[in-house]
């Protein structure tokens, strides 16, 4: 007589337990990987914002001591002081600044094809030399202006300029995650006097 031994798992017993633990396994590891593209996303938003903010900083910086504001008309730039209109954007701007060492520079910006990265960027040219880029090279900046306002009738004060930025990161499109960001912020001079 056959004794039977029911402590061992049959066949099929085991290819449906394989079968379980294999499929929650794939479903863990595909919100893992998914997880983990988020957070690249978000880190190169991150990062991008970031960047874009410190040249935002810088031309914020340099205008705030700035004098002899320039603006683009008819592929040109004409003195700021010429215009009578509020609230204007204009593409890029034009001016003069005097470091803390007491050197003048003339610097003027602008949003530039990158021949290199084939991205709009925000390009820097200082005193008519090469225009060199400011944001980093994956950034797309999609929008740059510069807003006068503070510049109707009596001009006893100095204008006010609000820079706005808005752009994407084309890398973080492998991640799936595109956003666009948008940036903003108002300079006044410091200056004791205004010219």
């Amino acid at each position: 007589m056959m004794n039977k031994n029911n402590d061992g798992f049959t066949l099929i017993e085991m290819v449906v337990a394989m079968t379980l633990f294999v499929a929650v396994i794939v479903t863990v590891m595909s919100i893992f990987l998914r997880s983990v593209q988020t957070e690249r996303g978000v880190a190169g938003q991150s990062a991008t914002i970031a960047n874009v903010s410190l040249a935002v900083e810088e031309i914020a910086r340099e205008m705030r001591t700035a004098s002899n504001f320039e603006v683009p008309q008819g592929g040109t730039y004409i003195p700021l002081s010429s215009f009578t209109d509020c609230q204007t954007p204009y593409p890029s701007i034009k001016f003069t600044y005097t470091d803390g060492f007491g050197a003048t520079t003339t610097v003027s910006y602008s949003r530039q094809i990158n021949s290199t990265t084939n991205n709009n960027q925000i390009m820097q040219t200082i005193n008519s030399g090469q225009s060199l880029p400011m944001t980093p090279a994956g950034t797309n900046i999609t929008n740059l202006q510069f807003i006068v306002t503070n510049w109707c009738g009596v001009r006893s004060f100095p204008p006010r300029i609000t820079i706005a930025v808005q752009g994407t990161n084309p890398a973080n499109e492998a991640f799936g995650f595109v956003a666009p960001f948008n940036l903003e912020t108002t300079v006044s001079q410091r200056l004791y006097y205004y010219q």
